[in-house]
């Protein structure tokens, strides 16, 4: 058995040591720019999705730094926040009221999808206290008023990390963990955040996009899209024109894949673009008719105490052949921890990360400058 666990260390301790050189290598192409006019949002949660709700912003906010360190039994409770006047670099923030939840129900909303004019749908953790659901409010200006709500089996408990409602009972899940996070209240065990780096270091393609149909009130019929099998799947967002797009993510290679859906449901890959950074919510904005996301260059830094580069991306069609291509709008270091979302209001952009609270505001410079 010893011979056996030290060939098993040695082995692990190799291919780290390869990764560390190739990933982590202080040459990585990190640029710190754009950011001397950024600004901190602030607010009690950390900021873990947006969305559009008519010219303002809906935020979930949640206490995840709470809820990986010391368990959701012991987090606050998380809420919708509607965000206003960023483009007018004045921005105010005005908690919804939740009217109508289940008293029994925890609330730990982790992405957002709204169906217009004011339908949102929420991806809801809500651990010992209900497990994995999809809430569904009708929204107004000053409250979010609970209707409705489908949930998953226990196989597909607490692996999901962004959706799309597609039709009236059509919905994709990404999962971004092989590893489901723990239903009992309590915080996450060193040996699954242990079990979720290997499987990151190993390169082990185990996740997938889900295909869900649905109805409310009752548990979601699912299935993974194995073509779509992959380390880590982060994000994913529509376009008006019918097309999809998902990011994947690993601490070695990073894409996005622009889709098209057959009548079956099953997705068919049209571009891949691959990013020089980790993008975990994307969401595209019909104004621009492009897609941004949170941008995060060195994922390692993550599990440190000290501060986390970070910035947003713009990706949009190729203007000269087919095809995608993105761009940096900043990158920083300091001012906030991270980003894991992003949403473009006008010519700012605002981010947010499970690793600070609020968020962090930035104006957009023409790709000239």
């Amino acid at each position: 058995m010893s011979k056996i666990l030290l060939a098993l260390f040695s082995f692990l301790a190799i291919v780290g040591w390869l990764q560390y050189r190739r990933i982590l290598h202080p040459d990585k192409d990190v640029v710190l720019h754009h950011y001397e006019s950024c600004s901190r949002l602030n607010s009690t949660g950390s900021f873990i999705d947006f969305t559009y709700y008519e010219d303002s912003v809906i935020a979930a906010e949640d206490d995840l730094i709470s809820i990986y360190t010391e368990g959701p039994k012991n987090a606050k409770s998380g809420r919708l926040l509607l965000i206003e006047k960023i483009a007018s670099n004045n921005p105010t923030i005005t908690e919804l009221s939740i009217q109508n939840f289940p008293a029994d129900v925890g609330f730990h909303p982790f992405a957002l999808y709204l169906v217009k004019p004011n339908t949102l749908y929420v991806l809801n953790h809500a651990f010992h206290e209900g497990g994995t659901r999809v809430e569904i409010f009708n929204i107004t200006e000053t409250t979010a008023n609970y209707y409705n709500f489908f949930n998953f089996y226990p196989d597909l408990q607490g692996i999901f990390g962004d959706f799309i409602i597609d039709t009236d009972n059509e919905a994709y899940f990404t999962q971004f963990t092989p590893i489901p996070m723990p239903s009992d209240g309590g915080p996450i065990p060193v040996t699954q955040k242990f079990l979720t780096l290997l499987s990151d270091i190993l390169q082990l393609a185990n996740t997938y996009i889900y295909y869900c149909k649905f109805s409310v009130n009752s548990t979601a019929d699912c299935m993974p899209l194995n073509q779509t099998e992959a380390i880590s799947i982060t994000g994913i967002t529509k376009n008006k024109f019918g097309d999809y797009y998902v990011a994947y993510s690993s601490i070695d290679y990073n894409w996005i894949s622009e889709y098209t859906k057959s009548s079956n449901g099953n997705l068919n890959e049209k571009f891949k673009l691959g990013l020089r950074d980790r993008t975990e919510k994307i969401l595209y904005d019909e104004y621009t008719q492009r897609v941004y996301g949170g941008a995060v260059p060195w994922q390692f830094q993550a599990f440190g105490d000290g501060s986390v580069v970070g910035g947003a991306i713009e990706v949009k069609d190729w203007e000269h052949k087919t095809g995608l291509v993105y761009r940096r709008l900043f990158t920083q270091e300091g001012i906030f921890k991270g980003a894991s979302c992003a949403i473009r209001i006008g010519d700012y952009v605002l981010t947010g990360s499970y690793l600070d609270k609020g968020g962090l505001i930035c104006p957009i410079v023409s790709p000239k400058n």
